[in-house]
Parts: structure tokens; C-alpha cells; sequence
């Protein structure tokens, strides 16, 4: 593994004189070109729009006045792309000659703002998301910063299709399509984030996320394996953090400081940030601090403790354009945890302790991209990648003086490189290839509270295990005037090892080729119909094949040998926005084999291990989740908009014919929103669930699952926002209105009751 890091590294450093000797030359316009946007709406200035000179480094955010100046861009034609948060996106063909150029870009207000959005989650390439036959949303900074959503797995749950379970309250999983856990891939910036031991079921590593420091969600719904790889089964959830912005009409420096409030002590947040800007260099980090009380629970649960912990993240990203077509990008993140409690286990199976401490995230990459400006080769993009998790457990029954400690770190190489083109108006193309090594190094540790004594122990998995994946992707759009179609294929070779003395070495090699198709048809002016076919596959790893101990409801050892889980998802629908009023509506069906999940066993001759019921993973056939999800927004008036989502899913087990676990139930939202011109708003929201009585043989043995099911639940909020000037943002609302006292399905944790939250932000 090392030398293929070091080759990669070598190639990192090369890559910029070997494309310079490709590239076309590069030279300056005669006099700046000077670009103003503008709202079709309202004629006045888009600040903070943002204007790209697609596949080169030249970019800027407009100012106060909607303005941007560049005075360095490559020759020949170009392609100047404009998005703004609520705005159609526009792109526009130039070619600059004379003495300086002048371009007014006037942006059009969008209806629904994920369906204008840009996203690259679905295709690794940016696409418009209304144009992208897939089932797919966007959550822009404007949202972010306007839901004020206490987490970033917390701020999934609003949008279409979006489900979080919480096992404790420092934690945070997506479902998507019905699955989650390992079966759901979740990225930063295009980096994977899942690694050789995320979990079978929900996790907590969403959660690592600063939601403070985040630009915007991509979330495909449906198989994303072809794009990404292994775990892309439900789906991918992409979080993208900022960039800095360069300032080609010289030096600009800005801060800004964002505070968060919760009342019954739930929370108080602050995170401070800035940046410089030159016309070459720029910069920016930031410092958040996050410090959770006890959760405090509807109706009569009244607070529950222990839930509370405390947050600590840094970030600095750097940006150097040492040409107009090159643009080198470092990026450093830190996220660090503080003794995070498991309260289901405190309060429902007979721990005094139980907590992850500390849960840590480092995460640094180097990134660069250059323009090739060739047909077949127009952009190429070279990623280098280190991630490192390491996640502490401490544990103690009640009555008992011994206390258990355990650690797993994760370190995580990758490296991508993918290249675009468009060789014709009617085709174009991106592939490429990547690689990811995972070490982890595990332990354990009984310590004996009353002698002082300690015993080492195997870690909950064989310290030392490695995981590789290699892998080689190409995809392909083709365009004929109202018909765009998807095609794409990726093969993989997993290797993972595990040497255990006990339980001997665990050692597979499992090979993967999937394929998928996706195809929009223009019906008529804003109505386009989409469908897909796509394969999907989730690569056993090394929590699947070498985990040893316990779990929500047994103790686990491991299995010896698994083949991968495989899947075919298909899935149709359409996407409108006609007049004042927007929407979409997907009919799914996934179709699993090979599913992997626990199933009781015998150990040493005995069914029971440590007192606790002995499981291992096995192969269990095939399994199916098929559902629907539909989102609608109406502009009632110019200031008035109407919004919903309801989604339904359904899961079974074939072979047992038994419900399929973790299925959520049937959930939706309504919202009511009125913007003032001053761009003060406030709206109202209602979100539901049906109760949830399918269940699976796991989901009756789970404890965080009511005897008999999930109760439905109703709960009600109310927020607002009002800018005080340029420069002071002020929010709130109020939560659960009507104090519920209510569980998200799966969850070991209830909803929090009423309360009031405020955030201010100050620039």
C-alpha cells in the first residue's frame, strides 16, 4: 500500500507540468472582463452570486452590487456559468476580444430551489438537478443556514425521502430507500467517509459533520454504486464544505461569527470564521464549539439522562491558482467529540456507563484540477485523500466494578483521478479510477475499579486488519434534442484481511462489475418524465466479517466468509415546475440478494455467550423494498408559498417472508411560508408519521422499539428570520409547538418537547 501511495503522491506533484505541456496557451483579454448580475424579478443586484469560468480557476462571489471583475482568463471561447441561491442557473457562451468586455447576466427566480440547484453526487459531474434523471435533492447554504438544524444529519429530515434515526443523541442516520447504516454511502467533499468498519444497521458517524461548516447536502435517492462504489445501495448523501473564492479585482477579507441557542439548556453553539481573497491565493477556516445539554423529551418523559456532550471542530482550506486552468485546493478538517452517552443503555439494559469517548475525525486532502481544453479531455481532476477515525467506547454494568475500554482507528489512504470531455454538443464523457486503503488498529481493556488491576483483551475487531479497494468507472450523457440519457459501468476488486488467533484469519477477495442506465424525456415546457436502472453493490468489510461482541440485543462473533450483497433498483417518476407551481413524484423498487445480517448460533456448543445470545452475519437470499416519494411547492402569491412531501416504503425478506428491518414508516411534512421584501420570513411547518407495526423478527428483540410498534406521531414548529441591516441575521422559532412526546422509529431516544432555539449571525 505504501508505494502505491508514494506513486500517487509522485504523481500529484508531476501532474501540473505534465498538463501544462498539454494545455492550450493561455493569455489575457484585452482590458477586464467586467460581469453584473442582476434578478429578473426585481432588476436589483444579486449579491453573493456565483460566477465560474467552467473548468478553469477563474471564479468569484459578486459583491453588494453584483459585480465581478477578472482580468486574467485563458483564450478562445469560454463558458461562464452563474448560480445564485433561489435562482435558475445560467450559463453563457463568450468570447472575449477588444479592449475589455462588459456582460449583464440577469438570473431568474427559481420555484424550487433544489430543483435548480447544481449537484454532482449522481454523476461525479456538475448537472443541473432538474435535468439529472434520477430521484435527487439539494439543500443549498441559504437553507442550511434558514432550518438552522441542530446536526447535519438532523437537517436531512425535512426534505423529500429524508429519514433519521437516532440511536443516542450524539448520533444521526440517514435512511434512504429504506436502508441505512452500511448500505448508505455518505461522502465529504466526494470522499468517501464510510470505511472498513462502518456499521451493519444506524450509525453515529454522520454526525462527525460540523453542520456549521457545511455549503450543501446532495442527496441521491437510489443506487449510486456505478458513480461511487461499494455501500451505494439506498443511496448517496454528499456533504460539500466551502471553498475559498479567489478575488480577482484584488485583496478581500471577511469574518463572521454564527452563535446557537436552545432553551431548557439543550444547546449552546458558536462558530467563528474569515477568509482572504487575492487574485492568485486565497483562504478561509473556521472554529465551532458546540456544547449539548441533556435531551429534554415531550409530553411527560422529561429529560433524559445522560444525552449531553460537548463539541469541538476546527477547518482551513487554501486555494492557488497558479494559472488560469489550474486550481490547487488543500483542505484540513477536525472534528472531536467529548464523551458522548448512549443513554438507551444507561436507561433500558443495566449500564451505569456507556459512552463514546472520544469520537474523533481528521480528514486532509489535496485536490487539483486543470483544464486540458481538449474534446475528449476537456477538465482532469487528481484527489489525494487521508482520514482518520478513532472511535472510544467505555462501558460498565450496574452493580459492577469493572469497566471496559476499547478502541478503534481507522486510517484511510484514497486517491481519485477522473477526467471529463465533451466531444460533440450531443455527447460527453467522465471516467476514471481510485483507490482506498483502510488500517485499523483495535483494542480493549477491562479495568478492575476496585484493585486497580487491568486485563487486555481482543479489541472488538483483530487489530491489524486491512481493507483495499481499486476500482475504474466511466460515464456517458447523451443529449438529443428532448431526450437525455445516463450510461455507465465500474468494476472493483475488494481485499480484506483480518488475522484472528481465536476465530483464525478471515481473508476475501470479492470482484464487482455494475452497470446502469438513466433516461429524461421533455414531455412539454417544465415537465420532464425520468426513469432508471441500476445495479448496486455493498462489498463486505471488516465489521461484517471479524466483529466480536456485543450489540443491541446479543453478542456477536464472526462468520468466516461472506459473499457481497448485491442489488437491481428501478425506479420511474416525474419532475414539473409549471407556472407557479413544482414538484416530483418516484415510484421505486429495489430488489436485494445476498443480503447480509445477523442470525442466531452456537458457540462452543452453547447458544449463549457472556449471558447474552450468540449471533453471526450470514447470507440471508433476497430481500425488496419498494416505495414512493412526492414533493409539491406552490406560490400561492408573490410573497406566499405552500410546500409537502409525503414518502412510504415497504421492505420484506423473500425466502422468510418477514418484513424487512429498520422499514420507516409512512412520513410527510407541510409548510407555510411569507417572505417580506426585506427578506424577513416566517413560516409554519407540520410533520407526521404512521405507526410502524411491521416489524421483523430484529425489530421485536430491539429495545429502542416499543412492544407492539412505533406510535405515529404528529409535531408542529414555527420559525423566522429578520436581517438588522447588511451585515445581522437573526433567527428562531419554536419546536414541537404542542409539546408531542414522540420517537423516531428505531431511535433510543425520544424527540425533543417544546422548545425555543435562536441563532444570530453576524458578517
Amino acid at each position: 500500500m505504501a508505494g502505491v501511495i508514494r506513486a500517487c503522491t509522485m504523481a500529484l506533484a508531476l501532474l501540473p507540468g505534465i498538463v501544462q505541456a498539454a494545455s492550450p496557451a493561455v493569455g489575457l483579454v484585452g482590458g477586464p472582463l467586467e460581469i453584473v448580475v442582476r434578478s429578473s424579478s426585481t432588476g436589483t443586484p444579486v449579491a453573493g452570486a456565483r460566477v465560474e469560468v467552467v473548468g478553469t480557476a477563474v471564479s468569484a462571489s459578486a459583491g453588494a452590487d453584483g459585480r465581478v471583475v477578472f482580468t486574467e482568463l485563458p483564450a478562445g471561447r469560454l463558458l461562464i456559468r452563474v448560480t445564485a441561491e433561489g435562482h435558475h442557473p445560467l450559463d453563457t457562451l463568450l468570447e472575449p476580444e477588444g479592449s475589455g468586455v462588459r456582460l449583464d447576466v440577469v438570473v431568474t427566480p427559481a420555484l424550487i430551489r433544489a430543483d435548480e440547484s447544481i449537484i454532482v453526487a449522481a454523476t461525479r459531474a456538475e448537472r443541473v438537478e432538474a435535468m439529472v434523471p434520477r430521484a435527487t435533492t439539494v439543500i443549498g447554504r441559504a437553507a442550511i443556514e434558514e432550518r438552522g438544524a441542530r446536526t447535519a444529519p438532523e437537517m436531512l429530515q425535512d426534505h423529500p425521502g429524508g429519514w433519521v434515526q437516532k440511536t443516542n443523541h450524539g448520533g444521526g442516520s440517514p435512511f434512504l430507500r429504506g436502508l441505512v447504516g452500511n448500505q448508505v454511502l455518505v461522502l465529504i467533499d466526494g470522499i468517501r467517509l464510510n470505511n472498513a468498519t462502518f456499521r451493519l444497521g444506524p450509525n453515529q458517524y454522520t454526525n462527525t459533520i460540523d453542520a456549521f461548516g457545511l455549503e450543501r447536502v446532495e442527496i441521491m435517492r437510489g443506487s449510486g454504486s456505478v458513480s461511487y462504489g461499494s455501500d451505494a445501495v439506498g443511496g448517496v448523501v454528499n456533504l460539500v464544505t466551502p471553498k475559498p473564492v479567489l478575488s480577482p479585482a484584488g485583496r478581500l477579507t471577511g469574518a463572521s461569527l454564527t452563535t446557537r441557542l436552545a432553551s431548557e439548556g439543550m444547546e449552546a453553539s458558536a462558530r467563528a470564521e474569515g477568509f482572504v481573497s487575492g487574485s492568485r491565493l486565497a483562504a478561509r477556516g473556521g472554529v465551532t464549539w458546540r456544547a449539548f445539554g441533556d435531551l429534554v423529551a415531550g409530553g411527560s418523559l422529561g429529560t433524559l439522562a445522560p444525552s449531553a456532550y460537548d463539541e469541538a471542530n476546527v477547518d482551513a482550506s487554501l486555494l492557488w491558482a497558479p494559472g488560469p486552468s489550474t486550481r490547487i485546493t488543500t483542505v484540513f478538517q477536525h472534528v472531536h467529540q467529548f464523551d458522548v452517552p448512549r443513554y438507551d443503555q444507561v436507561a433500558q439494559r443495566g449500564f451505569a456507563v456507556y459512552a463514546f469517548n472520544p469520537q474523533v475525525r481528521r480528514l486532509g486532502y489535496v485536490e487539483l484540477q486543470h483544464r486540458l481544453g481538449r474534446r475528449w479531455f476537456e477538465h482532469v481532476r487528481l484527489n489525494a485523500s487521508w482520514h482518520r477515525s478513532e472511535e472510544g467506547r467505555v462501558r460498565r454494568r450496574k452493580g459492577s466494578v469493572v469497566e471496559t475500554r476499547e478502541s478503534d482507528v481507522v486510517s484511510t489512504m484514497g486517491v481519485t483521478a477522473d477526467v471529463q470531455g465533451r466531444p460533440s454538443a450531443w455527447f460527453s464523457w467522465n471516467g476514471g479510477a481510485e483507490f482506498y486503503g483502510d488500517v485499523v488498529r483495535s483494542w480493549r481493556r477491562d479495568d478492575n475499579l476496585s484493585t486497580g488491576a487491568s486485563t487486555p483483551g481482543r479489541g472488538l475487531y483483530p487489530d491489524g486488519a486491512t481493507r483495499q479497494s481499486v476500482a475504474a468507472f466511466a460515464m456517458a450523457t447523451l443529449t438529443a434534442r428532448r431526450l437525455v440519457v445516463d450510461v455507465g459501468s465500474r468494476y472493483t476488486s475488494d481485499r480484506v484481511r483480518a488475522a484472528d488467533r481465536v476465530f483464525g484469519t478471515a481473508s476475501i477477495a470479492p470482484d464487482a462489475v455494475v452497470s446502469s442506465v438513466a433516461a429524461s424525456w421533455a414531455i412539454a415546457g417544465g415537465v420532464h418524465a425520468f426513469g432508471s436502472v441500476a445495479q448496486a453493490f455493498r462489498a463486505p468489510n471488516i465489521d461484517d466479517l471479524s466483529t466480536l461482541g456485543p450489540f443491541d440485543f446479543g453478542i456477536e462473533i464472526p462468520p468466516g466468509d461472506l459473499a457481497p450483497e448485491r442489488s437491481v433498483a428501478v425506479e420511474g417518476g416525474v419532475k414539473f415546475s409549471v407556472s407557479r407551481v413544482a414538484g416530483s413524484f418516484t415510484a421505486f423498487r429495489l430488489g436485494l440478494r445476498d443480503l447480509i445480517d445477523r442470525e442466531p448460533t452456537i458457540f462452543n456448543g452453547s447458544t449463549l455467550l457472556d449471558g447474552q445470545r450468540v449471533y453471526r452475519r450470514a447470507n440471508l437470499g433476497e430481500a425488496y423494498v419498494r416505495g414512493t416519494e412526492a414533493d409539491i411547492e406552490w406560490r400561492v402569491t408573490a410573497h406566499l408559498t405552500a410546500s409537502a412531501f409525503a414518502s412510504t416504503t415497504f421492505g420484506r425478506q423473500k425466502a422468510a417472508d418477514i418484513p424487512l428491518r429498520r422499514i420507516p414508516p409512512a412520513n410527510g411534512m407541510a409548510r407555510l411560508r411569507y417572505r417580506w421584501r426585506g427578506g424577513a420570513w416566517a413560516d409554519v411547518a407540520v410533520r407526521a408519521a404512521r405507526t410502524q407495526d411491521r416489524l421483523a423478527p430484529g425489530d421485536l428483540a430491539d429495545h429502542r422499539i416499543p412492544a407492539g410498534g412505533t406510535p405515529g406521531w404528529t409535531a408542529a414548529s414555527v420559525s423566522a428570520s429578520v436581517p438588522l441591516g447588511s451585515r445581522l441575521t437573526v433567527g428562531g422559532g419554536m419546536a414541537n409547538v404542542f409539546d408531542r412526546a414522540y420517537r423516531i422509529h428505531g431511535s433510543g431516544v425520544d424527540a425533543p418537547g417544546r422548545h425555543l432555539w435562536l441563532t444570530a449571525t453576524v458578517r
